[in-house]
Protein backbone atom coordinates (compact mmCIF):
# COMPACT_ATOMS: atom_id res chain seq x y z
CA UNK A 1 0.00 0.00 0.00
CA UNK A 2 2.55 2.66 0.93
CA UNK A 3 4.66 1.73 -1.97
CA UNK A 4 1.53 2.28 -4.67
CA UNK A 5 1.20 5.78 -2.35
CA UNK A 6 5.25 6.75 -3.00
CA UNK A 7 4.74 7.26 -6.60
CA UNK A 8 1.47 8.70 -6.55
CA UNK A 9 3.02 11.78 -3.98
CA UNK A 10 6.09 12.25 -5.85
CA UNK A 11 3.98 12.90 -9.27
CA UNK A 12 1.79 14.97 -7.24
CA UNK A 13 4.36 17.31 -6.18
CA UNK A 14 5.95 17.29 -9.43
CA UNK A 15 3.03 18.68 -10.67
CA UNK A 16 2.37 21.17 -8.23
CA UNK A 17 5.97 22.27 -8.19
CA UNK A 18 5.72 22.45 -12.59
CA UNK A 19 2.83 24.76 -12.04
CA UNK A 20 4.40 26.78 -9.42
CA UNK A 21 7.58 27.36 -11.57
CA UNK A 22 4.65 27.98 -15.06
CA UNK A 23 3.01 30.38 -12.82
CA UNK A 24 6.14 32.35 -12.00
CA UNK A 25 6.96 32.44 -15.59
CA UNK A 26 3.44 33.92 -16.26
CA UNK A 27 4.19 36.78 -14.13
CA UNK A 28 7.76 37.76 -14.21
CA UNK A 29 8.90 36.62 -17.57
CA UNK A 30 6.96 39.56 -19.63
CA UNK A 31 7.83 41.90 -16.88
CA UNK A 32 11.84 40.61 -17.36
CA UNK A 33 11.12 40.85 -21.37
CA UNK A 34 9.82 44.73 -20.76
CA UNK A 35 12.41 46.20 -18.73
CA UNK A 36 15.33 44.24 -20.80
CA UNK A 37 14.22 43.27 -24.08
CA UNK A 38 14.30 39.01 -25.32
CA UNK A 39 16.91 38.23 -26.91
CA UNK A 40 15.20 38.79 -30.34
CA UNK A 41 15.44 42.63 -29.17
CA UNK A 42 17.94 44.33 -29.08
CA UNK A 43 18.57 48.14 -27.67
CA UNK A 44 17.81 50.78 -30.60
CA UNK A 45 21.06 51.60 -32.20
CA UNK A 46 21.50 55.66 -32.84
CA UNK A 47 20.30 56.77 -36.12
CA UNK A 48 23.71 56.64 -38.51
CA UNK A 49 24.92 59.73 -39.98
CA UNK A 50 23.67 60.34 -43.26
CA UNK A 51 25.84 59.22 -46.17
CA UNK A 52 26.16 61.48 -49.25
CA UNK A 53 27.97 60.99 -52.61
CA UNK A 54 31.36 62.27 -52.56
CA UNK A 55 31.95 64.35 -55.60
CA UNK A 56 35.50 65.63 -57.19
CA UNK A 57 36.32 69.08 -58.08
CA UNK A 58 37.86 69.68 -61.40
CA UNK A 59 38.61 72.55 -63.68
CA UNK A 60 38.19 72.59 -67.68
CA UNK A 61 38.38 75.72 -69.53
CA UNK A 62 38.90 77.87 -66.56
CA UNK A 63 35.65 76.99 -64.64
CA UNK A 64 34.97 74.58 -62.25
CA UNK A 65 32.75 71.49 -61.69
CA UNK A 66 32.40 68.25 -60.15
CA UNK A 67 32.73 64.50 -61.27
CA UNK A 68 31.70 61.29 -59.41
CA UNK A 69 34.48 58.83 -58.54
CA UNK A 70 33.78 57.26 -62.02
CA UNK A 71 34.77 60.61 -63.70
CA UNK A 72 31.09 61.41 -64.80
CA UNK A 73 30.49 64.97 -64.90
CA UNK A 74 27.85 65.70 -62.26
CA UNK A 75 28.11 69.34 -61.58
CA UNK A 76 29.15 70.99 -65.08
CA UNK A 77 31.79 73.47 -64.57
CA UNK A 78 30.96 76.70 -64.49
CA UNK A 79 32.25 78.03 -60.90
CA UNK A 80 34.95 80.51 -60.44
CA UNK A 81 36.42 78.22 -57.66
CA UNK A 82 35.03 74.51 -55.80
CA UNK A 83 36.51 73.16 -52.69
CA UNK A 84 36.15 69.87 -51.72
CA UNK A 85 32.92 68.47 -50.99
CA UNK A 86 32.05 67.38 -47.04
CA UNK A 87 28.76 65.92 -45.66
CA UNK A 88 26.89 66.85 -48.79
CA UNK A 89 27.85 70.47 -48.83
CA UNK A 90 30.46 72.44 -51.12
CA UNK A 91 32.35 75.78 -51.20
CA UNK A 92 32.24 77.57 -54.71
CA UNK A 93 32.53 81.26 -55.34
CA UNK A 94 30.35 82.66 -58.21
CA UNK A 95 30.92 86.09 -59.09
CA UNK A 96 33.59 86.39 -56.23
CA UNK A 97 31.34 85.74 -53.84
CA UNK A 98 31.60 82.38 -51.76
CA UNK A 99 28.62 79.99 -51.74
CA UNK A 100 27.57 76.93 -50.17
CA UNK A 101 26.02 73.57 -53.25
CA UNK A 102 24.71 71.00 -52.36
CA UNK A 103 25.25 67.53 -54.42
CA UNK A 104 23.16 68.20 -57.69
CA UNK A 105 24.66 72.16 -57.88
CA UNK A 106 21.57 73.61 -55.87
CA UNK A 107 23.01 77.00 -54.02
CA UNK A 108 21.59 76.73 -50.50
CA UNK A 109 23.13 79.46 -49.01
CA UNK A 110 25.76 82.51 -48.93
CA UNK A 111 29.08 81.61 -46.85
CA UNK A 112 29.52 84.53 -44.20
CA UNK A 113 33.04 83.47 -44.00
CA UNK A 114 36.14 85.14 -45.29
CA UNK A 115 37.91 81.22 -45.16
CA UNK A 116 37.44 78.01 -47.54
CA UNK A 117 35.92 75.85 -45.15
CA UNK A 118 34.52 72.56 -44.94
CA UNK A 119 31.46 70.67 -42.84
CA UNK A 120 32.99 68.17 -39.94
CA UNK A 121 30.31 66.76 -37.86
CA UNK A 122 27.76 68.82 -39.09
CA UNK A 123 29.58 72.06 -38.34
CA UNK A 124 32.03 74.63 -40.37
CA UNK A 125 33.61 77.30 -38.69
CA UNK A 126 35.64 80.50 -39.86
CA UNK A 127 36.63 83.95 -39.86
CA UNK A 128 33.33 86.31 -39.52
CA UNK A 129 33.92 89.88 -39.87
CA UNK A 130 37.70 91.40 -38.84
CA UNK A 131 37.49 89.18 -35.28
CA UNK A 132 35.01 86.82 -34.41
CA UNK A 133 35.45 83.24 -35.38
CA UNK A 134 31.88 81.54 -35.57
CA UNK A 135 30.01 78.12 -36.97
CA UNK A 136 27.58 77.22 -39.19
CA UNK A 137 25.28 74.20 -39.35
CA UNK A 138 24.72 72.38 -42.86
CA UNK A 139 21.19 74.90 -42.71
CA UNK A 140 23.55 77.88 -42.36
CA UNK A 141 22.38 79.18 -39.22
CA UNK A 142 24.98 80.29 -36.69
CA UNK A 143 25.47 78.75 -33.57
CA UNK A 144 25.90 80.61 -29.97
CA UNK A 145 29.56 82.22 -29.21
CA UNK A 146 32.04 84.11 -31.20
CA UNK A 147 35.83 83.30 -30.44
CA UNK A 148 38.88 84.79 -31.44
CA UNK A 149 39.91 81.49 -33.35
CA UNK A 150 38.94 77.74 -33.61
CA UNK A 151 39.22 74.48 -35.62
CA UNK A 152 36.78 71.71 -36.53
CA UNK A 153 34.84 69.40 -34.69
CA UNK A 154 36.12 66.05 -33.53
CA UNK A 155 33.61 64.00 -31.30
CA UNK A 156 31.29 66.52 -30.60
CA UNK A 157 33.97 68.90 -29.30
CA UNK A 158 35.31 71.91 -31.18
CA UNK A 159 38.48 73.66 -29.51
CA UNK A 160 38.31 77.59 -29.76
CA UNK A 161 40.40 80.31 -28.57
CA UNK A 162 39.38 82.99 -26.47
CA UNK A 163 40.89 86.33 -25.15
CA UNK A 164 40.97 86.21 -21.20
CA UNK A 165 39.70 89.53 -19.30
CA UNK A 166 42.01 91.53 -16.75
CA UNK A 167 40.59 89.98 -13.61
CA UNK A 168 41.23 86.21 -15.44
CA UNK A 169 44.62 87.15 -16.31
CA UNK A 170 45.12 88.15 -12.52
CA UNK A 171 43.82 85.18 -10.98
CA UNK A 172 46.05 82.54 -13.28
CA UNK A 173 49.63 83.67 -13.78
CA UNK A 174 50.05 81.73 -16.73
CA UNK A 175 52.73 84.49 -19.08
CA UNK A 176 51.07 84.19 -22.23
CA UNK A 177 51.77 86.23 -24.54
CA UNK A 178 49.85 84.82 -27.25
CA UNK A 179 47.23 85.99 -25.09
CA UNK A 180 44.70 83.15 -26.61
CA UNK A 181 43.64 80.85 -24.66
CA UNK A 182 42.00 77.45 -25.37
CA UNK A 183 38.86 75.50 -24.47
CA UNK A 184 36.42 73.27 -26.09
CA UNK A 185 32.72 74.05 -27.03
CA UNK A 186 29.78 71.83 -28.30
CA UNK A 187 27.37 71.49 -30.78
CA UNK A 188 25.37 74.27 -29.80
CA UNK A 189 28.04 76.62 -28.88
CA UNK A 190 28.34 76.12 -25.07
CA UNK A 191 31.98 76.02 -23.68
CA UNK A 192 32.06 72.56 -21.99
CA UNK A 193 35.97 72.85 -21.06
CA UNK A 194 36.70 76.30 -19.95
CA UNK A 195 39.55 78.34 -21.86
CA UNK A 196 42.76 77.58 -19.72
CA UNK A 197 45.21 75.57 -21.74
CA UNK A 198 48.29 77.59 -23.98
CA UNK A 199 47.48 74.76 -26.39
CA UNK A 200 45.27 71.68 -28.07
CA UNK A 201 45.24 69.13 -30.32
CA UNK A 202 41.62 67.62 -31.19
CA UNK A 203 39.48 64.93 -29.44
CA UNK A 204 39.87 61.65 -30.39
CA UNK A 205 39.27 58.10 -28.88
CA UNK A 206 37.93 60.41 -26.39
CA UNK A 207 41.29 62.16 -25.73
CA UNK A 208 43.13 65.84 -26.15
CA UNK A 209 46.16 66.64 -25.85
CA UNK A 210 46.32 69.70 -23.74
CA UNK A 211 49.56 71.77 -22.45
CA UNK A 212 49.51 73.21 -19.02
CA UNK A 213 52.26 75.29 -17.26
CA UNK A 214 54.94 77.25 -18.81
CA UNK A 215 55.24 80.25 -20.97
CA UNK A 216 53.57 81.00 -24.69
CA UNK A 217 56.65 83.64 -25.79
CA UNK A 218 55.60 84.90 -29.37
CA UNK A 219 59.11 84.26 -30.73
CA UNK A 220 60.14 81.04 -29.11
CA UNK A 221 57.12 79.43 -28.59
CA UNK A 222 56.18 76.93 -25.44
CA UNK A 223 58.46 76.63 -22.66
CA UNK A 224 58.09 74.79 -19.30
CA UNK A 225 54.92 73.21 -19.63
CA UNK A 226 53.75 69.63 -20.03
CA UNK A 227 51.58 67.92 -22.13
CA UNK A 228 48.56 65.57 -20.95
CA UNK A 229 45.10 64.20 -22.02
CA UNK A 230 41.76 65.07 -20.58
CA UNK A 231 38.76 63.35 -21.46
CA UNK A 232 35.63 64.80 -22.65
CA UNK A 233 34.61 66.46 -19.66
CA UNK A 234 37.58 68.23 -19.20
CA UNK A 235 39.21 66.25 -16.44
CA UNK A 236 42.89 64.73 -16.54
CA UNK A 237 42.94 60.78 -18.06
CA UNK A 238 46.85 60.78 -18.65
CA UNK A 239 48.74 62.86 -15.99
CA UNK A 240 50.56 66.31 -17.85
CA UNK A 241 53.93 64.66 -18.34
CA UNK A 242 54.62 64.85 -21.68
CA UNK A 243 57.36 67.16 -23.57
CA UNK A 244 55.51 66.63 -26.77
CA UNK A 245 51.94 64.73 -27.62
CA UNK A 246 50.23 64.17 -30.81
CA UNK A 247 46.31 63.40 -31.01
CA UNK A 248 45.18 60.05 -31.06
CA UNK A 249 45.55 57.95 -34.37
CA UNK A 250 44.20 54.73 -34.37
CA UNK A 251 44.51 53.80 -30.60
CA UNK A 252 47.80 55.54 -30.49
CA UNK A 253 49.75 58.52 -29.85
CA UNK A 254 53.28 60.09 -30.37
CA UNK A 255 54.73 61.61 -27.25
CA UNK A 256 58.10 62.56 -26.02
CA UNK A 257 59.78 63.31 -23.29
CA UNK A 258 63.31 64.53 -23.57
CA UNK A 259 65.18 62.16 -25.85
CA UNK A 260 62.45 59.30 -25.08
CA UNK A 261 60.21 59.09 -27.77
CA UNK A 262 57.06 56.63 -28.66
CA UNK A 263 53.60 55.92 -28.85
CA UNK A 264 50.89 55.51 -26.50
CA UNK A 265 48.45 53.88 -26.06
CA UNK A 266 44.81 55.38 -24.82
CA UNK A 267 45.36 54.26 -21.47
CA UNK A 268 48.81 56.28 -21.28
CA UNK A 269 50.70 52.83 -21.65
CA UNK A 270 53.95 53.04 -24.06
CA UNK A 271 53.49 50.43 -26.68
CA UNK A 272 56.15 51.27 -29.20
CA UNK A 273 59.38 52.54 -28.18
CA UNK A 274 61.51 54.80 -30.54
CA UNK A 275 64.97 55.39 -31.18
CA UNK A 276 66.23 59.23 -29.32
CA UNK A 277 67.16 61.30 -32.57
CA UNK A 278 63.34 60.57 -34.85
CA UNK A 279 60.32 62.11 -35.95
CA UNK A 280 57.65 60.20 -36.10
CA UNK A 281 54.05 60.80 -37.60
CA UNK A 282 50.52 59.31 -36.88
CA UNK A 283 49.08 55.89 -37.57
CA UNK A 284 47.00 55.77 -40.90
CA UNK A 285 46.32 52.43 -42.56
CA UNK A 286 47.99 50.39 -39.64
CA UNK A 287 51.80 52.05 -40.61
CA UNK A 288 53.43 55.00 -39.50
CA UNK A 289 56.08 57.15 -40.96
CA UNK A 290 59.27 57.56 -39.17
CA UNK A 291 62.13 59.81 -40.12
CA UNK A 292 65.97 59.68 -38.91
CA UNK A 293 66.98 62.92 -37.72
CA UNK A 294 70.47 62.36 -38.55
CA UNK A 295 70.60 60.37 -41.69
CA UNK A 296 67.33 62.66 -42.94
CA UNK A 297 65.85 58.84 -44.65
CA UNK A 298 62.30 58.13 -43.79
CA UNK A 299 60.84 54.15 -43.46
CA UNK A 300 57.52 53.07 -42.39
CA UNK A 301 56.12 50.76 -39.12
CA UNK A 302 53.34 48.27 -38.27
CA UNK A 303 51.75 48.59 -34.85
CA UNK A 304 53.92 46.19 -32.93
CA UNK A 305 57.07 48.97 -34.35
CA UNK A 306 58.43 46.49 -36.97
CA UNK A 307 59.84 47.99 -40.38
CA UNK A 308 57.65 47.52 -43.05
CA UNK A 309 59.19 49.51 -45.56
CA UNK A 310 63.09 50.09 -45.02
CA UNK A 311 64.24 53.67 -45.33
CA UNK A 312 64.36 54.79 -49.44
CA UNK A 313 65.17 58.39 -50.66
CA UNK A 314 61.80 58.05 -52.45
CA UNK A 315 59.60 58.56 -48.88
CA UNK A 316 58.44 61.75 -47.69
CA UNK A 317 56.69 62.29 -44.40
CA UNK A 318 53.17 61.49 -46.35
CA UNK A 319 50.74 59.43 -44.55
CA UNK A 320 49.16 56.40 -45.89
CA UNK A 321 45.51 56.80 -47.49
CA UNK A 322 42.89 53.50 -48.75
CA UNK A 323 46.58 51.70 -49.07
CA UNK A 324 48.68 54.19 -50.94
CA UNK A 325 50.94 56.70 -50.35
CA UNK A 326 52.07 59.67 -52.36
CA UNK A 327 55.81 59.24 -52.93
CA UNK A 328 58.86 61.16 -54.75
CA UNK A 329 61.61 59.74 -56.72
CA UNK A 330 64.33 61.92 -55.66
CA UNK A 331 66.85 60.97 -58.48
CA UNK A 332 64.21 61.38 -61.73
CA UNK A 333 62.28 63.78 -59.98
CA UNK A 334 58.38 63.86 -59.73
CA UNK A 335 55.49 62.40 -57.53
CA UNK A 336 53.99 59.24 -57.94
CA UNK A 337 51.67 56.81 -55.64
CA UNK A 338 53.48 53.08 -54.39
CA UNK A 339 51.25 50.84 -52.18
CA UNK A 340 52.49 48.71 -48.75
CA UNK A 341 54.86 46.81 -50.10
CA UNK A 342 57.10 49.70 -52.06
CA UNK A 343 55.35 49.34 -55.70
CA UNK A 344 54.42 51.87 -57.85
CA UNK A 345 50.91 52.32 -58.51
CA UNK A 346 51.59 55.47 -60.19
CA UNK A 347 55.01 55.89 -61.67
CA UNK A 348 56.27 59.43 -60.25
CA UNK A 349 55.12 61.71 -63.55
CA UNK A 350 53.61 64.38 -61.28
CA UNK A 351 54.51 67.74 -59.56
CA UNK A 352 51.83 66.38 -56.73
CA UNK A 353 49.57 63.59 -56.24
CA UNK A 354 47.47 64.20 -53.17
CA UNK A 355 46.12 60.96 -50.85
CA UNK A 356 43.37 58.34 -51.80
CA UNK A 357 39.77 59.92 -51.06
CA UNK A 358 36.83 57.87 -51.60
CA UNK A 359 38.96 55.95 -53.85
CA UNK A 360 40.71 58.75 -56.29
CA UNK A 361 43.67 60.75 -56.08
CA UNK A 362 44.08 63.95 -56.81
CA UNK A 363 47.03 64.18 -59.43
CA UNK A 364 48.71 67.78 -60.67
CA UNK A 365 51.25 68.72 -63.57
CA UNK A 366 52.46 71.59 -65.72
CA UNK A 367 49.55 73.31 -63.95
CA UNK A 368 46.76 70.97 -64.58
CA UNK A 369 45.10 68.23 -62.32
CA UNK A 370 42.83 65.09 -62.61
CA UNK A 371 42.35 62.08 -60.71
CA UNK A 372 43.64 58.70 -60.97
CA UNK A 373 41.41 55.66 -59.30
CA UNK A 374 43.45 52.65 -57.15
CA UNK A 375 44.51 50.83 -60.26
CA UNK A 376 46.51 53.26 -60.97
CA UNK A 377 44.04 54.49 -63.93
CA UNK A 378 42.94 58.08 -65.33
CA UNK A 379 39.33 58.96 -64.24
CA UNK A 380 40.33 62.43 -65.15
CA UNK A 381 43.49 63.38 -67.12
CA UNK A 382 45.02 66.77 -66.07
CA UNK A 383 42.63 69.68 -67.53
CA UNK A 384 43.14 73.24 -66.68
Amino acid sequence: MLGDMIPAAVGRYRLLVTLRRLTYLTIILPVFLVAHGSGAQTRPTPPAAPQFPLLFPVKQEGKFGYIDRSGRVIIQPQYEHAGRFAEGRALVRIQSKPHFIDGAGKVLFSSPFHDDVTFAEGYAGGHVGRDGYRYIDTAGKCINGSFATGRPFREGRAAVGMRRTAEEEKRDPQVNFDGIWFGFIDTTGTLRIPPRYLAVGAFSHGLAPVYVGGINRQCTGLEGGKWGYIDRTGRFAIDAQFDRAEDFSEGVAVVSVGESKGYIDTQGRHVIPLGPRVLAGPFKDGVAFIRDVVGGDYYYINKQGETVLPPEPRFFAFNFSEGFVPSYWVDGGGQGLIDKRGRWLVPPQFDHVGPFEGGLAYVAVDGKFGYVDTQGQFVWKPTN
